[in-house]
């Protein structure tokens, strides 16, 4: 499996708002802006077959009507296009596509067979070939339901912990992936997002297992450079890396 990291940063900073594709096809989040930085790095938006929402604020979705939009003007898909997020996603995607475009709702879903599923409870459920999802609750903002995701292949695990503070949640898509990407807003973790503090713990707790930060803030992303410890990545925007099963 295949991750880039196509933004790694927070809502205010330099860096595009954090987003992760998997082998090109499957999209955590999708947020302000990130379809253009797709297109800019060469990827052609019709092969994207879903996209897996964290959570529902603005810098996590809100380019979502740009993507369908795009995907539409191509005619209808020979395989629905999947949306996974939580309880209420479909309505709250048709409210801001009819915001974005008004009165296309009903052609835009039937072009694509849009089809949606609630992240709740959601196990090891084959979203698109090759790739199961497993979701995991995370505690991010008590006026906003949160879920992290384990994206599966092979025997191989990919986890994403979308906005998040330490929690245990957080603590079992460490333990269950074989590479975490990871909330690392702040300096110190807080209420909302966590910090340098927790990522390093995280690290420490299991340093063979590799922890790629993301959804920083400019100033974090430059003091997380001075970090010495081998297990945890602090990437720029456009950080690939590829796991491969190691047959023993």
């Amino acid at each position: 499996m295949k991750i880039e990291l196509v933004g790694t940063g927070s809502i205010f900073s330099t860096s595009n708002s954090a987003c992760s594709i998997v082998n090109g096809k499957l999209l955590v989040d999708i947020p302000n802006g990130i379809c253009k930085s797709l297109l800019k790095s060469g990827y052609d938006l019709n092969q994207i077959g879903g996209c897996l929402i964290t959570h529902l604020h603005g810098d996590h979705f809100f380019d979502i009507p740009f993507l369908l939009k795009g995907q539409s003007k191509k005619g209808k898909r020979e395989t629905p296009f999947i949306i996974v997020g939580v309880e209420g996603i479909e309505e709250k995607i048709k409210e801001l596509y009819e915001l974005a475009f008004k009165g296309s709702w009903e052609e835009v879903k039937e072009n694509l067979s849009l089809t949606f599923i609630d992240c709740n409870h959601l196990e090891n459920q084959e979203i698109l070939p090759d790739m199961k999802v497993t979701s995991v609750k995370v505690e991010h903002s008590d006026k906003c339901e949160s879920y992290g995701y384990l994206i599966s292949n092979d025997g191989l695990s990919i986890g994403f912990t979308g906005d998040a503070r330490m929690c245990d949640g957080v603590k079992t898509l460490l333990e269950k992936s074989d590479i975490l990407v990871a909330d690392m807003s702040n300096e110190v973790g807080n209420e909302s997002h966590m910090g340098i503090d927790n990522i390093q713990e995280l690290a420490s707790s299991d340093r063979n297992k590799t922890i790629v930060a993301t959804h920083m803030k400019t100033e974090t992303k430059m003091l997380a450079r001075n970090i010495s410890m081998k297990n945890i990545v602090i990437p720029d925007d456009g950080y690939a890396i590829e796991l491969q099963k190691v047959i023993r």
